[in-house]
């Protein structure tokens, strides 16, 4: 079990690191689709999350104002079961970060 997540952190961590440098240079909107779309993201929750993470962070580049925006998008969801889901996505994001 432990291996399977230290993978997916590794993973996770490659991601985020990819996308901070493709954002960085490419500030336009279908990169930040297309990243959160790779990870299994529906393109309707996608769009929500990065209109969130403006709202509340004014950016969506860095992996805290991804996190942020998944989970303010998630409070706005009404069924628990998928908020929480969403909450964990973006826990785990800022968690491989950190690892």
């Amino acid at each position: 079990m432990k291996s399977k997540r230290n993978k997916w952190r590794r993973l996770a961590l490659v991601a985020l690191l990819s996308l901070r440098v493709s954002l960085k240079g490419n500030r336009h909107e279908p990169s930040k689709m297309e990243f959160l779309k790779k990870r299994g993201m529906q393109i309707a929750t996608a769009k929500s999350a990065i209109e969130a993470a403006k709202a509340e962070e004014g950016e969506f580049n860095t992996p805290w104002s991804i996190a942020q925006g998944i989970t303010a998008h998630a409070r706005s969801i009404g069924h628990t079961d998928v908020r929480v889901q969403l909450e964990r996505e973006a826990g785990k994001l800022l968690q491989a970060t950190t690892a």
